[in-house]
């Protein structure tokens, strides 16, 4: 991470956000990790049923005292003892991701 290449031609990246950061492979956003240290992958309504199955929670967050989710589903516990399940679900995750619509970027601001 950390913005090298896995020596497999991919660019996989780790950037600071609000006290966690968000990991990339090849430009698209596939996890973040919480300020707590949690480990959060990308989800969507084709992958749901599958996080659902193996009891992840869906990232939620208060919005202005009101509570809100995001598509993230905590990593299961697995995904850090055993490097074939931490690749299962990033690969799932990257699916996610991959379909997500591409975010627009802002107009530049006159001054």
């Amino acid at each position: 991470m950390g913005g090298r290449g896995d020596g497999a031609g991919r660019d996989d990246q780790l950037r600071a956000m609000m006290g966690g950061a968000t990991l990339y492979c090849d430009g698209v956003v596939f996890a973040i990790q919480a300020g707590d240290g949690g480990l959060w992958f990308k989800s969507d309504a084709q992958s749901d049923a599958t996080w659902d199955e193996a009891g992840c929670d869906r990232f939620t967050y208060d919005r202005d005292g009101t509570p809100a989710t995001m598509n993230y589903r905590r990593a299961p516990d697995a995904v850090f003892d055993d490097e074939e399940e931490f690749r299962r679900w990033a690969e799932l995750a990257l699916e996610a991701g991959r379909r997500a619509p591409a975010k627009k970027k802002r107009a530049a601001r006159l001054s």
